[in-house]
């Protein structure tokens, strides 16, 4: 698991739970590198406002408080062990089999079980929200976008939203 490439910013309001909202230039070049080099990743930002790529190096990543994790939360909320993403059958999955006390959201939904991700899902983890990036096949970058919302990003994400 290659560790986060991180940049630190002064935090921006609601960005612990959407880490895309009130994005910097700084921020979106970082996430279009990352784009470009074709594999999955996660963002999300640290409790002092950092950005956070995270890629998806394994087949089974595990997110968590725990500092053994693959991606590792700080977050009271957070459980030690509080879910785990995995590529099945070709797909992203996220799951929450019972690891964390406080649940699992996927785009504002309480999963129980697994839910299978598509680009820009956004998870939420306790207080801290990870969105999952699965750039496009052919490795062009798919547009990034800063949002000023979760509601935005919800929106940006679906064939509706226009992006």
């Amino acid at each position: 698991m290659t560790r986060p490439r991180s940049i630190r910013f002064a935090p921006v309001e609601g960005a612990r739970r959407n880490p895309v909202a009130g994005q910097s230039a700084a921020d979106l070049k970082l996430q279009i590198e990352a784009e470009r080099d074709g594999r999955p990743f996660v963002v999300h930002r640290s409790a002092a406002g950092e950005l956070q790529l995270d890629a998806l190096d394994a087949e089974r990543v595990t997110l968590g408080r725990d500092p053994a994790n693959d991606i590792a939360i700080d977050d009271e909320q957070v459980s030690r062990v509080h879910a785990e993403l995995e590529l099945i059958g070709g797909a992203w999955i996220v799951s929450d089999q019972g690891l964390s006390t406080n649940g699992t959201y996927v785009n504002g939904e309480r999963i129980a079980g697994r839910t299978r991700l598509a680009d820009r899902d956004l998870i939420e983890v306790g207080s801290t929200g990870v969105e999952f990036r699965l750039p496009t096949p052919s490795g062009a970058p798919g547009p990034t976008v800063a949002a000023d919302s979760t509601e935005t990003a919800l929106a940006l994400r679906t064939p509706s939203g226009g992006c």
